[in-house]
């Protein structure tokens, strides 16, 4: 019985494949393109300049404990909207790294669910 073959993920290649979202070549390209090395840059150009470090203090500074427990520090900052680029003020939430975590988590559907 031959596996059932679909098609590559990648949009406009004609290629059919019998396991996994991509074929052989589209998978590697996807993967390079999207490696934690990838990620790693694109969140240091976003959360390392100096006027994200000095907005998040003042967001910390403003609210010290955690908008979501109400019981520990406030160490990160959340953006409401999921969107780094969105510096509003109300799109700030300060949280704890547990909660942090816990709503991302949540949010993205990325990691465990806790």
């Amino acid at each position: 019985m031959s596996p059932i073959l679909k098609p590559c993920a990648q949009p406009g290649c004609p290629e059919l494949i019998a396991k996994g979202a991509r074929c052989p070549e589209h998978h590697k390209a996807f993967r390079r393109k999207y490696d934690r090395g990838y990620r790693r840059r694109q969140r240091k150009k976003l959360y390392d300049s100096a006027r994200w470090q000095k907005v998040r203090r003042m967001i910390l500074r403003r609210e010290p404990i955690c908008r979501e427990c109400k019981a520990r520090p406030a160490t990160e900052v959340h953006h409401i909207n999921n969107n780094p680029l969105d510096n509003r003020d109300d799109n700030f939430e300060p949280l704890c790294k547990p909660c942090h975590s816990r709503r991302t988590a949540h949010e993205t559907g990325f990691g465990r669910h806790v």
